[in-house]
């Protein structure tokens, strides 16, 4: 009965990959050229599941053909989000392809894992969105303004606005050549909302790290390494307000996972120990987002519905790397996921039991509740999102203990003291909040919290 799901998963993973090449075919290559860009990566895939499917493929086993069908799916997608039009086809047909693949499966929710896929859709669309909110080429508007476009646009979609606005404005520098100094620290930008400081700081460091390490690689000397970093850094630090820094200096690992690799980022490592050993935290926490992003944990896996953790425990070079990423990934999963929350408790159900050993889940959502009440003070949908009940007992006893209390310190203390004490960023990288907040409650004079 085994032989006979995996095959069915195969085949269906094979007629997902059939349609993701279609919509490659969609991105030109010039008449007689060889087959290039997105159109060549889906062949290799398409070749790979062939060759899976009729049996001369390495074992699903094998952490080589694990990270082949992994790093491919990467390429693909970055190449295809470079054509609007393809980058449009695939957003639209990804839920269906992944609720297809899914109802294959027994003993799967396929209407999950399809509406938590078009989650992660109508965020990068959201992302994306932000030409929605900016002039045209050439025309001066004030940050401000533009940061109040992005809050027009709705509470829930506002944070992820907001993010791409932040990418949009350090581009908008660095396309003129321009000094990427001071961007959120020069006079001409001092009224903007506090609650957007966060997710503009994100925007900006993920602009300084596409621009920055783009010629990143594994084999590129150590010391060269260290140089790009120390310039990623040295924007971040220039351009940021005193407490917001490590959202910036976060998205570094969101882009070298994105955009280079398992591999790289492992490559970056020592180095980022040698620079500042908390650049650690700040930068395998962005490769836990980039995992819960990445197309692989889109696609269902064969022994779990979430790849992402098999994910993190194989790429995760040492302990603190591993609680970084889980805490991203579930800081990730809290805020894409806070209007639908059906899918955390499906996600607890089959995982809760897993995030009982050690803090780095919990802390992950207490800080994507931060986050959220710091963008989107007293938004209806979080408190929506955490008096949501289980149907049943057991899970219903996890989301109490893993959602409900975390997230309600965050509300009740964890936000407040953090931003009087600017450290908002301190919630882009595990670590106990609680011990943080008592030490600068204790430091400030405030009597130690019951609980």
């Amino acid at each position: 009965m085994l032989d006979i799901g995996r095959s069915i998963a195969r085949f269906t993973w094979g007629m997902t990959v059939f349609g993701a090449q279609t919509i490659a075919d969609l991105v030109p290559s010039g008449k007689g050229a060889p087959r290039t860009g997105p159109a060549a990566a889906m062949d290799a895939v398409t070749d790979a599941m062939r060759s899976e499917m009729s049996g001369e493929a390495k074992g699903s086993g094998d952490p080589a053909a694990r990270s082949f069908g992994a790093d491919q799916l990467s390429q693909v997608a970055q190449k295809i989000a470079q054509n609007p039009k393809a980058a449009f086809l695939m957003r639209k047909s990804m839920p269906s392809m992944v609720w297809g693949m899914t109802a294959a499966m027994p003993g799967r929710s396929a209407r999950i894992a399809r509406e938590e896929c078009q989650n992660k859709m109508d965020i990068m669309r959201m992302v994306e969105e932000v030409g929605t909110v900016v002039p045209p080429k050439g025309v001066y508007v004030p940050l401000a303004d533009l940061v109040a476009n992005s809050y027009a646009a709705g509470e829930f979609p506002s944070l992820w606005l907001i993010e791409g606005l932040g990418h949009y404005y350090a581009e908008s520098f660095m396309g003129q050549g321009e000094t990427s100094r001071d961007l959120l620290t020069a006079q001409d930008v001092e009224g903007l909302p506090i609650g957007s400081l966060t997710m503009l700081h994100a925007g900006i460091g993920l602009a300084f790290a596409q621009h920055g390490l783009e010629i990143i690689s594994p084999d590129i000397p150590a010391s060269q390494v260290r140089r790009l970093i120390e310039r990623f850094v040295g924007e971040c630090r220039t351009s940021s307000r005193e407490g917001f820094a490590g959202c910036a200096l976060e998205s570094l690992g969101l882009v070298v996972r994105h955009f280079h690799g398992a591999a790289v980022c492992r490559s970056l490592d020592p180095r980022l120990a040698e620079i500042d050993p908390a650049l650690q935290g700040f930068f395998w926490h962005g490769v836990g987002r980039a995992l819960y992003f990445s197309p692989a944990n889109m696609m269902p896996g064969l022994d779990s519905p979430w790849p992402v953790l098999a994910m993190i425990e194989e790429e995760a070079p040492h302990e603190t790397a591993r609680r970084n990423m889980v805490s991203g990934m579930a800081w990730a999963m809290t805020l894409v996921n806070m209007l639908t929350p059906g899918i955390m408790e499906a996600f607890l159900k089959e995982n809760g039991e897993k995030f009982s050993v050690d803090d780095a889940f919990t802390e992950g959502v207490a800080s994507a509740i931060v986050m959220r009440q710091d963008t989107t003070p007293g938004a209806s949908f979080i408190g929506a999102f955490l008096r949501h009940r289980p149907s049943d007992e057991k899970t219903a006893a996890l989301w109490s203990r893993l959602i409900v209390a975390p997230a309600t310190k965050a509300l009740e203390r964890y936000h407040r003291v953090l931003e009087e004490n600017r450290r908002l960023d301190e919630v882009f990288r595990y670590q106990p909040l609680e011990e943080l907040v008592a030490g600068l409650e204790k430091r400030a004079g405030v009597p130690a919290a019951r609980g």
